[in-house]
């Protein structure tokens, strides 16, 4: 596996991932008025969750900026997990290769399912204004291809770099999204009813 893909590689998807959902918050605004940010303030699950959400994109951003800078140092500065590196990078860095596939693989889901969603995308529970069941695209597959593409990058960047801050990254994200989901399960099963009560039995949470 070449150098240069595992040093920016996991930079470049995360970096197109933020711009590319920036860009559809802003054009949710200016086509409806509308801010997809639908998370609750106060003290409640939803706003805890934003803000475990901001913390995470924060720290993983700042960690693979930081690792493509100090490649060489990093991961032996922050706690190496051998064990697991030692695995990833047997057989030719294989394991490495496959990893930056699913992260590769998680972004465009990210994307495409941001994208099919359309007017109906949010980022969080909008209990103001209801919006359409979505079962096209990767919904057909999946009824949380963006949270599934994500947990893929989380898991695709402890493989690549598989350290201590990754490990929590990874295990605080798969964590925090299995809450958001069901409580956007929940909503959607108020919301739809049957309709979405059918939909649940034909689709898979994840895949």
């Amino acid at each position: 596996m070449p150098e240069a893909f595992l040093r920016w590689f996991p930079l470049l998807c995360l970096a197109g991932f933020v711009a590319t959902t920036l860009w559809r918050l802003r054009w949710l605004r200016r086509n409806t008025g509308v801010d997809a940010m639908a998370f609750e303030a106060g003290d409640g699950a939803h706003a805890f969750l934003l803000r475990m959400f901001r913390v995470m994109v924060g720290l993983t951003g700042l960690y693979v900026v930081a690792r493509a800078i100090w490649w060489r140092s990093l991961d032996a500065a922050v706690g190496r997990i051998d064990a697991v590196a030692a695995v990833t990078e047997a057989a030719g860095g294989v394991l490495q290769t496959v990893a930056l596939a699913m992260m590769a693989t998680g972004v465009l889901a990210m994307v495409a399912g941001q994208r099919t969603m359309g007017l109906s995308w949010r980022i969080g529970v909008d209990r103001d204004r209801p919006t359409d069941l979505v079962t096209s695209g990767l919904f057909r597959y999946s009824r949380n291809p963006i949270f599934a593409g994500v947990g893929a990058y989380f898991i695709a960047l402890f493989l690549v770099s598989p350290t201590a801050p990754t490990l929590a990254i990874m295990a605080a994200g798969l964590v925090g999204m299995a809450v958001q989901v069901r409580l956007e399960e929940e909503h959607l099963g108020n919301l739809h009813g049957a309709l979405y009560e059918d939909y649940r039995r034909r689709v898979r949470r994840w895949v």
